[in-house]
């Protein structure tokens, strides 16, 4: 589900150090347009079983038991050392024992771990490198899913911006691109792009959110509903977030089974 390259940064303290404080930063604005639009958009969670795929360092997780309410959440994640953090990470915020399980799993293969009302599932896709892996991304969505259960995906398909102009905004917003595809035809064929973010190293597949929605579709969903990113009214940051939007081309994305 990862690059190599990405794996080997996932065992660095330091840089994992780094990365975890990219994704509490108020002022960032993914922050503020992706992950608003994914936390504000979310249905009641009380009582209810969560499928956090891939899970990263926890934060996801112990918000949803937190702020809201869930019963359990079961986290999976391809790098067993966030695990390993997540827990420790639990036990300091006084997360009860058991409310969170950890499963470390590859999520292009398809295996039931649990059976969740919802599935969240954030930086997932854009980790598949060709069409067949995003169906299989899907597959393992929906195997873990109750009858009726819901995905809910952010997307940022970057499918209409050329490659200067992407590198240019990016940049802009506290990223330094080092590689992007050019633009292509086909939705079926994602963009690759190769970001380093404070000495952290990361690949990218940029897809067009009508092909996630084809693949969800492929996987066995029954219902695929796109909705625009919306910017946080309490953003006060630096950038504009309408720029970032249109730059990014994001999308919220919920699958119902």
């Amino acid at each position: 589900m990862a690059t190599d390259n990405m794996l080997q940064d996932y065992h660095s303290d330091d840089k994992l150090e780094k990365y975890a404080a990219t994704l509490v930063d108020l002022k960032s604005p993914s922050i503020s347009t992706r992950y608003y639009t994914l936390y504000s958009s979310l249905p009641s969670l009380k009582d209810k079983t969560v499928f956090d795929l891939p899970c990263g360092l926890g934060f996801k997780a112990r918000r949803f038991i937190s702020e809201y309410g869930a019963r359990k959440v079961v986290g999976v994640d391809i790098v067993q050392k966030q695990l390993d953090l997540s827990r420790q990470s639990d036990l300091k915020a006084g997360v009860q024992d058991g409310r969170i399980e950890y499963v470390c799993h590859d999520a292009l293969i398809a295996k039931e771990i649990c059976q969740a009302d919802i599935c969240v599932a954030v930086h997932l896709f854009c980790f598949a490198k060709n069409f067949d892996e995003l169906v299989s991304m899907a597959s393992c969505v929906i195997m873990n899913l109750k009858k009726g259960g819901q995905c809910y995906s952010t997307t940022c398909s970057l499918s209409k911006v050329d490659e200067h102009t992407i590198k240019l905004k990016l940049e802009s917003f506290d990223h330094i691109v080092t590689r992007v595809d050019p633009l292509h035809d086909s939705i079926l064929v994602p963009r690759r792009l190769i970001f380093v973010h404070d000495g952290f190293n990361y690949d990218s597949y940029a897809w067009d959110a009508e092909a996630i929605k084809k693949a969800l579709l492929m996987a066995g969903f029954s219902r695929v509903e796109l909705f625009p990113h919306k910017s946080d009214p309490e953003y006060g940051g630096p950038y504009n977030l309408d720029e970032y939007m249109k730059t990014v081309d994001g999308h919220l994305m919920i699958a119902v089974k």
